[in-house]
């Protein structure tokens, strides 16, 4: 049974994967632009104290 729904799945998996990295790919954007974010926040914060 293993032997026959393998080359299904393989067939399947090259679209599942890049699905998944730009999936990734997407979301490391998305923490950079939130860490950014972050960091121009709590600069401004410090600055408005000063």
């Amino acid at each position: 049974m293993q032997a026959e729904v393998l080359p299904e799945t393989m067939k399947h998996l090259p679209r599942h994967t890049k699905s998944i990295c730009q999936n990734f790919r997407v979301l490391s954007i998305i923490i950079q632009i939130r860490s950014r974010a972050r960091i121009l926040c709590e600069y401004q914060e410090k600055t408005i104290l000063l």
